[in-house]
């Protein structure tokens, strides 16, 4: 079953990415394009869901595989048409600045994965005690992760955050 719920967290970032960008189509006016995407897209949904399901045999899993590929492909059309709308949207800084965000927070999430492998949260875990330093652990080394990432593939947006730790923590009591 857990296998089922990390091949939809795919899904829920990409749906996540189309309803950001949707709305910048109901920004200038236009709520027909996003429509007539998700018409186009839960049809290939369904046919896949199908196919995948029981043509293939995949059962559940066919449903959840059907969903991120109907997903990437909604985000995809939807990019290509603002691309073609909004000329130089997608230039090569900006991609760079998304793959250097994106293989950070990929770095991250391998960092993530192992710290919980090594420091496991289980039912036996029943009290504040048993649990929370370990939860603390995985998100303080996961966290420590992506700044240092950040600051190897030299991304801005961690800079405020530096910032204001260096002032929580080194800042000169006032005299």
């Amino acid at each position: 079953m857990a296998s089922i719920l990390a091949i939809l967290s795919l899904t829920i970032l990409f749906r996540s990415i189309y309803f950001i960008a949707a709305r910048s189509f109901y920004a200038q006016q236009d709520t027909k394009t996003p429509f007539y995407i998700s018409l186009f897209t839960i049809s290939l949904n369904i046919i896949l869901a199908v196919w995948f399901s029981f043509g293939l045999g995949m059962e559940v899993y066919g449903l959840a595989w059907a969903a991120v590929i109907v997903s990437i492909v909604e985000v995809a059309i939807l990019f290509i048409i603002m691309a073609r709308r909004i000329k130089g949207l997608f230039d090569a800084p900006f991609v760079n600045a998304v793959v250097r965000m994106a293989s950070a927070s990929g770095f991250m999430a391998i960092v993530t994965y192992l710290m919980v492998i090594w420091f496991p949260l289980s039912a036996a875990d029943q009290s504040f005690f048993a649990s929370f330093p370990k939860f603390a652990l995985i998100v303080g080394v996961s966290l420590i992760s992506y700044i240092i990432i950040c600051r190897l593939f030299r991304l801005p947006e961690v800079d405020p955050i530096l910032r204001r730790a260096r002032d929580i923590f080194f800042k000169q009591p006032s005299k």
